[in-house]
Protein backbone atom coordinates (compact mmCIF):
# COMPACT_ATOMS: atom_id res chain seq x y z
CA UNK A 1 0.00 0.00 0.00
CA UNK A 2 2.82 2.44 0.87
CA UNK A 3 4.65 1.69 -2.36
CA UNK A 4 1.51 2.46 -4.36
CA UNK A 5 1.06 5.76 -2.54
CA UNK A 6 4.68 6.74 -3.18
CA UNK A 7 4.34 5.80 -6.83
CA UNK A 8 1.30 8.07 -7.12
CA UNK A 9 3.16 11.16 -5.88
CA UNK A 10 4.35 13.79 -8.31
CA UNK A 11 8.10 13.80 -7.64
CA UNK A 12 8.67 17.10 -9.42
CA UNK A 13 5.96 18.84 -7.39
CA UNK A 14 7.36 17.38 -4.15
CA UNK A 15 10.83 18.66 -4.99
CA UNK A 16 9.49 22.13 -5.83
CA UNK A 17 7.57 22.30 -2.56
CA UNK A 18 10.61 21.27 -0.56
CA UNK A 19 12.76 23.82 -2.37
CA UNK A 20 10.26 26.58 -1.48
CA UNK A 21 10.39 25.47 2.14
CA UNK A 22 14.20 25.56 2.16
CA UNK A 23 14.22 28.98 0.49
CA UNK A 24 11.86 30.33 3.15
CA UNK A 25 14.13 28.99 5.89
CA UNK A 26 17.24 30.51 4.35
CA UNK A 27 15.49 33.86 3.95
CA UNK A 28 14.35 33.85 7.57
CA UNK A 29 10.71 33.89 6.48
CA UNK A 30 7.73 32.22 8.11
CA UNK A 31 8.07 28.55 7.15
CA UNK A 32 4.62 27.41 8.24
CA UNK A 33 2.87 28.06 4.89
CA UNK A 34 5.58 26.26 2.89
CA UNK A 35 5.72 23.41 5.42
CA UNK A 36 1.98 22.90 5.20
CA UNK A 37 2.14 22.98 1.41
CA UNK A 38 4.92 20.37 1.42
CA UNK A 39 2.96 18.14 3.79
CA UNK A 40 -0.15 18.42 1.63
CA UNK A 41 1.97 17.31 -1.31
CA UNK A 42 3.12 14.34 0.76
CA UNK A 43 6.72 15.49 0.81
CA UNK A 44 8.96 13.65 3.20
CA UNK A 45 12.40 14.38 4.61
CA UNK A 46 13.95 11.58 2.57
CA UNK A 47 12.85 13.34 -0.61
CA UNK A 48 15.68 15.79 0.03
CA UNK A 49 18.33 13.08 -0.42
Amino acid sequence: MLAARRAGRDGVAVKERLERMIAAARAGENMIPSMLDAARGEARRRALN
